[in-house]
Parts: C-alpha cells; sequence; structure tokens
C-alpha cells in the first residue's frame, strides 16, 4: 500500500500529524529548553518570542525529544495533535511515497527513484527474448549482468516485475505495465530520431539481415551492397541462413526466405516467385541409363541440403500423373552453390532453383532432367518477413522498398547466376 502524502495513522513515537490541530495545553510540560526553535533561538512559525503556544496550524520546533515516557501518551495520541508541515518537507521532500508494506499500519516513507531508460530497454529485451539468457546474448553481457540490472529497475520500480523460475519467465500486472509503456517510449524515441534524419535529409540505423545462401551468393549480396551505396549512415549486419527461425530470437530484423508458406506469426512480403528444376552434368548422364521418367532417378546420386535421417522425398507432377520418389542423399549441404558446382563435377544431380543453376546450363555445363515434369515441395515464393505489430524503424523500411523495387525489374524464374565459380572457391 503506498500513498503519496503523510499518512493519518499516527507514526510511531510521532504522534498524529494534521493541519490546523489545536495547540498543545499551555500548562503541558514539554520538556527543558522548551520552545526554542530547531534551527534558530527564536521560533520559526510567526509565534512571538518565548511564545510557548503556538497559532492552531503552526508548530514550534523543540531542540530535545519529547519524552512519552514521562508524559501521557493517551494524551498525546489522542487529544494532542500538531502539525509540522514545515519540518516534515526538510526530513521527506514532496516526492516521498509512505509504503504500509506489511499491512499493519507501521508506515515507512520511500524515496521515490527516477526509471533509467536503458533499465526500461532491458526489461523489452528479456521479454522480447523471452529470457535473461536471450537478453544477455542481445546485449552482449553476461547472464548474471542481465539479473542484477533487473533487480535495479525492480528496485526503482517498487514493485517486482517478473516472476523467475528453472523454466520461464512470466510478467507480473506492474510488469506488464512497464513493459507496454518501454514499448512505447522506445517508438517514440525511434520516431524522434527519424524525425531528426528528415529533417537532415539522411536515412541512419542499424538492420539485421539474413539470406538464404544460394541466393544470397547470386544476387542478394550485390543488392545489399547496393543499397549502402545509396544510405551510408546505415549499417547492415548480414547473415547466411536458408531456415526460417524465431526472428526475436535470432536477433533478425529481415528475413529474406524462398518458401511456400511463411510464418503466420510475421509479415511477409512477396518479392517474387521461384522455379525449381531437376540438373544434371553432360558426364553424369553420359555414364547412366537414359532418363525418361521420374523413376529413372533412382540410381543416381542425389545432391541436398540436409533433411532428417538423410532421407529425401522427391514428389514430382506431370500433368494429373504424381510420382513419389524416395532418395538417399549421396552429398548434403547447407549451401546450395556448392551442390551446384558438385553437379558440375558429375557427382550427383539435384533440385536447384532456375536462378542457381541456368547459367551453368547457359554455359553448357548442367542441362535440365525431366523438363516437363514440376517439383512440388520446394519454396515457390521469394519473401521479405519482419516481425508482425512492430512499427519498423525508417532504416527498415528504407531496406523493404529497395528489395521491393530491385526485384520488380527481375524475373526470378529467369535469373541466371552469369559467374560460376571454381570448386576450390567453397561455400
Amino acid at each position: 500500500m503506498l500513498a503519496d502524502t503523510p499518512p493519518e495513522t499516527p507514526l510511531k513515537g510521532l504522534g498524529h500529524f494534521r493541519e490546523n490541530a489545536p495547540a498543545p495545553a499551555a500548562d503541558m510540560n514539554l520538556g527543558p529548553e522548551s520552545g526554542e526553535s530547531l534551527d534558530h533561538p527564536e521560533p520559526q512559525t510567526g509565534a512571538a518570542p518565548g511564545d510557548k503556544n503556538p497559532a492552531p496550524g503552526k508548530v514550534v520546533f523543540f531542540k530535545h525529544v519529547i519524552d512519552l515516557r514521562s508524559s501521557d501518551e493517551a494524551l498525546w495520541n489522542g487529544v494532542i495533535s500538531l502539525t509540522i508541515p514545515d519540518m516534515f518537507n526538510i526530513m521527506f521532500p514532496p516526492t516521498t511515497q509512505w509504503a504500509d508494506a506489511h499491512g499493519d499500519h507501521s508506515w515507512r516513507p520511500i524515496e521515490k527513484t527516477n526509471m533509467d531508460l536503458d533499465l526500461v530497454h532491458l526489461l523489452v529485451d528479456i521479454v522480447d527474448s523471452g529470457s535473461l539468457s536471450g537478453a544477455a546474448s542481445r546485449r552482449g553481457v553476461t547472464r548474471s549482468q542481465i539479473s542484477k540490472s533487473l533487480a535495479k529497475l525492480e528496485s526503482q520500480a517498487g514493485a517486482q516485475l517478473l516472476r523467475r523460475s528453472t523454466r520461464q519467465l512470466e510478467l507480473t500486472g506492474q510488469g506488464a505495465l512497464l513493459y507496454e509503456h518501454g514499448v512505447r517510449i522506445l517508438r517514440e524515441l525511434e520516431a524522434a530520431k527519424e524525425g531528426i534524419d528528415d529533417l537532415s535529409g539522411s536515412i541512419r540505423g542499424h538492420i539485421r539481415v539474413s539470406v538464404p545462401w544460394g541466393l544470397g551468393d547470386v544476387l542478394l549480396g550485390q543488392v545489399l551492397l547496393d543499397f549502402l551505396a545509396r544510405h551510408p549512415r546505415v549499417t547492415i549486419d548480414v547473415s547466411f541462413s536458408n531456415r526460417v527461425q524465431d526472428l526475436i530470437a535470432a536477433e533478425v530484423d529481415v528475413a529474406l526466405r524462398i518458401t511456400s508458406t511463411p510464418p503466420l506469426d510475421s509479415v511477409a512480403r512477396d518479392l517474387g516467385p521461384v522455379d525449381w528444376h531437376l540438373y544434371a552434368s553432360p558426364k553424369l548422364l553420359a555414364s547412366a541409363k537414359s532418363i525418361h521418367h521420374p523413376n529413372d532417378l533412382a540410381n543416381l546420386a542425389f545432391l541436398s541440403i540436409p533433411t532428417p535421417n538423410r532421407r529425401c522425398v522427391l514428389n514430382l507432377q506431370r500433368g494429373s500423373e504424381e510420382v513419389r520418389i524416395e532418395l538417399n542423399p549421396h552429398l548434403q549441404s547447407q549451401h546450395f552453390m556448392f551442390l551446384v558446382q558438385a553437379a558440375v563435377q558429375g557427382i550427383g544431380f539435384g533440385a536447384f532453383a532456375s536462378y542457381m543453376a541456368e547459367g551453368e546450363v547457359a554455359a553448357g555445363r548442367l542441362v535440365r532432367l525431366l523438363p516437363d515434369w514440376t517439383i512440388d515441395g520446394f519454396g515457390g515464393h521469394l519473401y521479405a518477413i519482419t516481425t508482425a505489430n512492430q512499427l519498423l524503424p525508417r532504416a527498415t523500411r528504407a531496406l523493404l522498398d529497395h528489395l521491393r523495387d530491385q526485384f520488380q525489374s527481375l524475373d526470378l524464374s529467369m535469373l541466371r547466376d552469369q559467374t560460376p565459380r571454381d570448386i576450390s572457391e567453397g561455400c
């Protein structure tokens, strides 16, 4: 229980404070040297010098503490009421709160402390990342430092903000309220920065981007470099991954992914369709039986990305005919361009997006297998994925606009890698 003004309940040993209370009785023994000011020889309340009975609503500061043992305590607590607004304000500034922490009217003053905005930002990081360890990773500090900072914020707030267990964190009511306001404050600060940037006509900020291996090699790398050239005050952290992950946990602002089913809890901007085909080298085909039907692929070495139990299923369709074949990959890698180079050298055949392999087809190093069949189960579109319900920073919005403009002028199904590399350049 908190109060912003002194409670009406008697404080132990201090009596009952109330404005405009009656003055103490004239014949009451207030102790030696009574009537003297605490700081000056004369009373500080407007009473005449030597007057031991100030006007109602005022008080004389006494040099010595009243000994309740030699006074009538009942009279002190029930009849005599002194007002000491001046003295009280000196002892406890108006910003002081009073807490009945134990519910027994044992009121104690609690000094208000302004909350550190960086600590509020810390709470937002903890909630968004889902754990103290996640927040520590995001901030580049240890988990114990996060725990100490959270304890400091809870001390400043005067309330427990998170219930912690070995498995999970749960916001308290006060924590949920502070988190909600913290998110708003941080967004307003970001908006203020963007407003300043608008006045200066520049864009600045930091963007964390995740791109798929193959498209990152063939095209996206150059697209991002072009963006940096246009916006030199923006910094970008680029990671390569083929998986659609939790963007908040992975600390990613924009994830570029080739998929048919983007995450439902995210915002996915469609940048264009992607075609997939089967490819092999003339060298491999020269030593194999003619490939006229998907069943003819069973005896060829297959190249693929990692799969559970090292089993891969290809679903192919031609008109109303559907064929499902199960293969044991001969070589697996997350790096598609490494697999393309393996196919060029005759190690096996693979399913690649057209932009990865059509350059090799044009150079005569690969050929398309079963061109009248389509492959199901591979990503059909390229998406730019961001978190949902989030006010995106201006730099991030500028990058999304840049990606949209770049891919509107491209046909990903016909895009070719014009710079095939030697396999020694690796993945």
